[in-house]
């Protein structure tokens, strides 16, 4: 996976979402080319006007000649052609910038990864919760003292004078070797996650809630697209957070697996946190806030009676 964009801005304000993932998938050679031929092939909005008022051109500057020559026969509609084309044609570059997008792409990706196709022939697909497991947990138990990391699913735990309810778990297995566990809890209406982050040497608590993705960035899923990764800094209630290094691995919900990348960004004083969690090759992003606190917060373990 390619970690920067060698894309202009010019190119990524308008490609499809699904064209923006398929192109970061592609080595930088690629990516250099698809630049190149759409420097060669993309439309210009200024250009598209100037021709359309000097000889109701825009038309054959879109290649769409048979349109162009009865625009020119009927003097573009006695005006009324003419005049409508002045708010369409936005939306025409626009269209057809997307086509010569696709028609590239679709060649990029026969030319530098045969096996894949827009249609066709398809791979078989790999179902990858049957090739890994979770790792095994070497967990101390006292029933008599439980602690925050004797949580299940069904436990009851009481936090800021409130009882919580554990509703699911999830443990994440990281390719480094490090193991996080998250836990969502809920008390009436109201929802709750503790993750457990490890360093191997140390575990910090966070109580976290979800959050929209689009609060925190309205461009996060195209940065993810051309850049196959979110910004550097995100802003979250006028408060700047800062991002750490990624976490690639497996989040298992019981025995069933599936393929996850993490992202921590933490306040300057590195109270507050962000996670963002891509689940899935292309799959859905979940944004949670929240911030450290201690393990003495947790107090009144009890399994579920």
């Amino acid at each position: 996976m390619i970690q920067d964009s060698y894309l202009p801005s010019s190119l990524t304000d308008y490609l499809p979402f699904d064209v923006a993932s398929k192109l970061s998938e592609l080595p930088e050679e690629a990516q250099m080319e698809f630049t190149y031929e759409m420097s060669r092939q993309e439309k210009n909005l200024p250009l598209a006007y100037f021709l359309h008022f000097m000889i109701m051109g825009s038309y054959g500057y879109q290649n769409k000649w048979l349109l162009q020559l009865l625009f020119w026969v009927t003097f573009g509609g006695l005006g009324v052609w003419w005049l409508a084309l002045w708010f369409l044609i936005p939306g025409q570059i626009r269209r057809t910038n997307r086509k010569n997008a696709y028609k590239v792409i679709r060649r990029l990706m026969l030319k530098y990864n045969p096996k894949r196709r827009f249609s066709g022939h398809k791979e078989p697909k790999v179902d990858t919760r049957q090739l890994v497991k979770p790792r095994p947990l070497n967990i101390d138990v006292n029933p008599a003292d439980l602690t925050i990391n004797n949580l299940k699913k069904g436990y009851m735990v009481d936090h800021r004078m409130r009882t919580w309810k554990v509703v699911d778990e999830h443990q994440l297995d990281w390719h480094n070797g490090v193991t996080d566990r998250e836990f969502h809890l809920v008390s009436d209406t109201d929802s709750l996650y503790i993750y457990l982050l490890n360093d191997k040497a140390h575990q910090t608590v966070l109580t976290m809630t979800k959050v929209n993705i689009f609060q925190l960035d309205e461009n996060l899923e195209r940065q993810l697209a051309t850049l196959n990764r979110p910004s550097n800094v995100l802003s979250f209630n006028g408060e700047q957070y800062f991002r750490e290094s990624e976490l690639k691995g497996y989040l298992f919900e019981g025995f069933d697996g599936d393929q996850v990348r993490q992202w921590f960004y933490y306040s300057a004083d590195r109270k507050k946190v962000i996670k963002i969690l891509h689940v899935g090759r292309g799959g859905s992003l979940v944004a949670t806030v929240g911030q450290v606190v201690g393990e003495e917060e947790f107090i009144d373990i009890l399994p579920n009676s």
